[in-house]
């Protein structure tokens, strides 16, 4: 059996980044035994009434979150729909990745000359190198 191990604090909003992030820590928390008081709101996770308010903390978050995502998908639709892309613009145009594949097939560079001649990351040169690999349905 472990032992139960409390934790005061002043408030709720000073243990977790969001409420989703106080509620995944009072529940990882809590299958340790921990209990949490916070002293401001009057919330103990040791009472009924306290873990009742944290039930709820849990419901509120996950609706929360719900919102979050509804409203970012339809604000992604909405983009489509006036012909928007996502996602960030491609670091190397067409003809730069297409000059990448040609010298690092005929071995006249290496991937790091390559990324320094186009002032990019190495891994962003094994990118373009990779999707030249691949099918054009993937």
């Amino acid at each position: 059996m472990q032992a139960t191990a409390d934790i005061d604090s002043t408030r709720l909003d000073r243990v977790g980044r969001s409420t989703a992030h106080l509620v995944s820590l009072l529940d990882e928390f809590r299958q340790r035994d921990v209990a949490f008081r916070f002293l401001e709101q009057g919330i103990d996770t040791t009472t009924a009434e306290g873990r009742m308010v944290y039930r709820m903390l849990a419901a509120v978050a996950e609706f929360q979150r719900d919102l979050i995502v509804a409203n970012t998908n339809e604000g992604l639709a909405a983009a489509r729909a006036r012909g928007q892309k996502g996602g960030r613009r491609p670091k190397l145009t067409a003809h730069q990745a297409e000059l990448a594949q040609q010298l690092y097939d005929a071995r006249e560079k290496t991937v790091h000359e390559i990324a320094d001649l186009f002032t990019v990351p190495r891994s962003t040169i094994y990118g373009y190198l990779n999707k030249a690999d691949q099918p054009s349905g993937a």
